[in-house]
């Protein structure tokens, strides 16, 4: 179906009206000329149709150049807080823009030209802007793209616009101002992020006026007659052309593909003709290295080895595929010592890149250096003695100019420098680099934490770029709640963006940060997280449950003690989400809540009966009542994925605690997935049994306990396991599910299928070995030695977590062993800062006892080696995403839960060594394994708790 111009001009005209105006009075009226801009806002890039909304505004004319200067300042800080009191609810690419020094055309007009936004001109603007520009000779230049948009039926071409700037460019002196404002990088980039939507196969529309042939001859006209400022183009050129549409998911699509679209679905040599341009601008070895230098910017950290590979053949296809070799230099060339300088740094580079990366697989693939798996001596010799020259012979000078040089031959190469290499003045020239041009490096969502760093020494970075960068992560969004703690820079564009892309993130994947959004209220000055959770509540049923579940236990510092700063920040919102309940969404929400407080209330009942037959009893038949009148379409609070079927009556059994009277129960549920549990709230929904997906869910519910601590602990180990996946390491957590229902309150799930050390020891007084054998049997039996695998497996991972978020009271009682020989460690009330005695911190970092490292066989048993690798190596792969790590336990700093004592974030930060190199982390993990085995205190700590408590070791 072909694109119709008038159905999109009549949606235009229908959104020019101003929702707002602002009028800046005059002293005389007279000479006030009034001119109104109507700015439809969009996403152009991503959706060219999706227009979101209007705003007017009116500024004076013909006034003095610092007069308009201040005008245009004073209707920006308008603009903002249009959007900050009135829309604040409307996620908007705002192409707000700040004047700050005469480039304002480039600035303001081709910005919002080039992104697709309508503009309307009254007479006048270009008189002030030739004011403001009289330095240049322009002025021809900008009647005729006055006359270009003031057409009085407001039609426009795109199209004819880029004619005229390219035009502009051709006709204009070499030296004058629109070679050196639209002749950059900036504009090309917007004009081919155009050319994309023109060329869109999903659109199928193609410019009559402006096809790809022409922008070849525009291209090769400027580099014939502007070769010193095309250089930087045709690079950005090779960036754009570096991957293609069809690129494998795993592969790390930094480098973006605005021009392949276009080049592909044209019929013509387009891509031949620009590759043979690129090409030509180089000598062979300059190719060679920036061809190199792409490798180290795209490939993944960690891939199976036939994956890595493939991933360098394909950063070779330009250079396999291309076998001319240049006859043309360039003016730059024809200085052979200068050519040789540039390539000798090229060489040192890549040299030094290589040498890192050798580092990282070797330790990688070989953490306890093992004889065998090292390389060959001469490999050896050649590799350690770049090495030591790389350490010891490079300055932080030659570091600095390092950065400089991956920049220029690939932005993408320098980003990935800054998270590889832990040299500071790398670090900080690099930065420079991304402050200064962000636009280059706007396509890589991990620049954008470098964007937003802020720094004394750098000067206040344009952070409205922030708005049309690419998608981030959840948890990068989350950092910009807490940016006071981060060392990042807080505004309103900071914040409008996490916003936006923590609304547009899976209901399903965001409900696992609920508790950090939740605590980003306390720092939200300018009201923008309160819209952000109404607005999530809106969309799902499900995250506005968990939520007002979330802001109600969040009101209390602890079960006792109301935060009144919170409470008058949550309740309100709580009240919002549920008066913004429809009908049916509303009876949803009150039967879940009631059949949740109904199974809570059941601690508060059997709590006054004495512990024995009688507290069982009264947990029974409150139970049965509970039981016989499940409503239908109800889930637990812990398990939103699954529907309630049934309650088992007969499960019911108080614990051990006397005062607080927690008990478990047995539910039947049946898994259908978030998507299925929203549709309850429809009175028309009926559920499908599916006998296939149904299976018992064990939960025990707490009254008197607070179970935020276990949540953030739960919550980073789970973040453990997904990237423990995502690198393929066999490592297993089991991430049991708790979630805190009101203060003091909380519903836990059960591990199934398995026993607590301490019931091992009272019911059977032996050891886990002997515990192994009884159950597995004999150490050479298949079973046994899948159960040593699971157990190793679970060990390793374990004591990853365990070290990580430093967490105590590691006796017996608080370690499962399930049916298939996986370790499970449970119940995290001590952790970070806090530990039992008086945060004396008695135990050892891991628990490693005698019993465990005799099921992995000994300390020189390959069972234990493999642990000891498996340690390392999950250590490692954690060590990239510290940035995660520290974000969400930033944002749960001021809950005031004991784990918190004030040099959290610093300590955790120290335990990653974020300042060292893979080959010392991993001999830092390996000191810490062998300083744990068989460590007094842990014993020592055993024995305690069986003197007091009366738990077997």
């Amino acid at each position: 179906m072909e694109f119709d111009h008038r159905q999109l001009l009549s949606l235009l005209d229908d959104l020019m009206k101003p929702i707002s105006t602002v009028k800046i009075s005059s002293e005389d009226e007279e000479q006030q000329k009034i001119l109104t801009i109507n700015l439809i806002f969009s996403n152009a890039i991503d959706h060219f149709l999706e227009i979101s909304k209007s705003i007017g505004l009116i500024i004076p004319l013909n006034q003095d150049e610092h007069v308009y200067y201040r005008y245009i300042q004073i209707h920006i800080n308008l603009i903002e807080k249009i959007l900050s009191y009135e829309q604040k609810n409307i996620s908007l690419h705002l192409p707000l823009f700040s004047i700050q020094d005469e480039s304002i055309l480039s600035r303001s007009l081709s910005f919002i030209i080039l992104l697709g936004l309508v503009i309307h001109f009254d007479d006048g603007i270009f008189i002030s802007i030739e004011n403001y520009l009289k330095y240049s000779n322009t002025s021809i230049h900008l009647l005729k793209l006055k006359t270009l948009l003031t057409h009085h039926n407001r039609m426009y071409n795109i199209n004819q616009i880029l004619n005229f700037l390219m035009k502009s460019i051709i006709n204009s002196n070499k030296n004058s101002f629109l070679i050196q404002r639209l002749c950059s990088n900036y504009l090309l980039e917007l004009i081919l992020s155009h050319l994309q939507l023109l060329y869109s196969p999903n659109l199928k529309y193609c410019s009559e006026n402006f096809s790809l042939k022409n922008l070849q001859e525009n291209l090769n006209y400027l580099q014939e007659n502007f070769s010193n400022l095309f250089i930087q183009q045709i690079l950005l050129l090779n960036r754009l052309l570096s991957t293609t549409i069809n690129s494998p998911l795993w592969l790390k699509n930094h480098c973006g593909n605005i021009l392949t679209s276009i080049l592909i679905n044209s019929n013509n040599h387009g891509i031949q003709q620009i590759l043979e341009t690129i090409f030509e601008s180089t000598l062979p070895n300059d190719r060679l290295y920036i061809s190199i230098g792409k490798i180290f910017s795209t490939c993944p950290k960690q891939l199976k080895p036939d994956e890595y590979i493939q991933c360098i053949k394909y950063q070779f296809i330009e250079l396999i595929h291309n076998k001319r070799t240049s006859a043309k230099n360039t003016d730059r060339s024809n200085d052979a010592q200068i050519l040789s300088r540039d390539l000798l740094k090229k060489r040192n580079l890549l040299l030094t890149l290589l040498a890192y990366e050798i580092e990282r697989l070797e330790t990688f693939h070989n953490p306890l250096g093992r004889p065998e798996l090292q390389f060959d001596q001469d490999t050896q010799s050649t590799y350690t003695n770049w090495k030591l020259y790389d350490m010891n012979g490079i300055t932080n000078k030659a570091w600095h100019e390092y950065g400089r040089l991956a920049w220029f031959i690939s932005p993408d190469l320098a980003i990935s420098l800054y998270y590889t290499v832990p040299k500071e003045s790398l670090r900080l020239e690099i930065q420079r680099l991304v402050r200064s041009y962000p636009l280059q490096v706007r396509h890589i969502p991990e620049a954008l934490s470098i964007f937003t760093l802020t720094s004394d020494n750098d000067r206040q970075c344009e952070t409205s770029h922030i708005l049309t960068w690419s998608p981030i992560n959840p948890v990068a969004a989350l950092s910009y709640f807490a940016s006071a703690r981060l060392n990042q820079v807080a505004n309103s564009y900071t914040i409008q963006f996490a916003s936006r892309m923590l609304y547009t993130t899976k209901s399903e994947a965001l409900i696992l940060y609920i508790p950090q959004l939740v605590q980003a209220v306390r720092y939200d000055e300018m009201g923008f997280v309160r819209c952000l959770i109404l607005a999530l509540s809106k969309k799902s049923n499900l995250l506005a449950h968990q939520l007002i579940w979330n802001i109600r236990t969040n009101t209390y510092k602890n079960e006792d003690t109301p935060d009144q700063e919170m409470q008058a920040k949550l309740e309100p919102i709580a009240r919002q989400i549920e008066i913004d309940f429809t009908h049916d969404a509303r009876n949803f929400y009150e039967r879940v809540f009631a059949f949740s407080n109904r199974l809570t209330k059941v601690s508060d009942t059997i709590k006054s009966y004495p512990k024995g037959n009688s507290r069982k009893e009264a947990c029974l038949q409150e139970l049965r009542t509970i039981g016989s009148e499940v409503p239908p379409g109800v889930y637990l609070p812990s398990n939103p994925e699954a529907i309630v079927i049934s309650l088992i009556p007969e499960s019911g059994a108080p614990m051990q605690s006397a005062a607080k009277a927690p008990y478990r129960a047995t539910f039947r549920v049946q898994t259908v997935g978030i998507e299925q549990v929203e549709r309850c709230a429809d009175p028309d929904y009926e559920l499908m049994q599916d006998f296939s997906n149904q299976y018992s869910q064990m939960a025990i519910f707490k009254v008197g306990d607070d179970v935020r601590q276990d949540i953030l602990a739960l919550q980073l180990m789970r973040l453990f396991q997904n990237i423990f996946e995502q690198e393929g390491l066999e490592l297993y957590l089991y991430t049991y599910r708790v979630i805190a229902t009101s203060p003091g309150c909380g519903v836990i799930e059960c591990v199934p299928n398995s026993r607590s050390r301490e019931d091992i020891g009272r019911n059977t007084e032996v050891g886990l070995f002997e515990y192994f054998r009884h159950v597995y049997g004999k150490d050479d039996s298949i079973k046994f030695q899948k159960a040593r695998r699971n157990f190793v497996m679970s060990m390793a991972a374990y004591s990853i977590a365990l070290f990580m978020l430093q967490i105590k009271d590691r006796h017996n009682g608080n370690i499962m062993i399930d049916d298939e020989g996986h370790i499970v460690h449970i119940d995290f009330g001590f952790m970070f800062e806090s530990s039992p005695g008086g945060n004396m911190r008695f135990e050892p970092d891991i628990k490693l006892t005698a019993e465990m490292i005799l099921i992995m066989g000994d300390l020189t048993a390959p069972a234990f080696q493999w642990f000891k690798e498996l340690c390392i190596k999950g250590y490692l792969a954690l060590r990239p995403y510290r940035h995660h790590f520290i974000t969400l336990v930033a944002l749960m700093l001021d809950t005031g839960l004991p784990c918190f004592r004030g040099h959290t974030l610093e300590q955790l930060n120290a335990r990653l060594k974020p300042d060292t190199s893979e080959a010392d982390a991993a001999r830092y993990m390996h000191e810490v394994i062998n300083r744990c085995a068989h460590s007094l205190r842990t014993r020592l700590y055993d024995y305690i708790q069986y003197q007091q408590n009366s738990i077997p070791y």
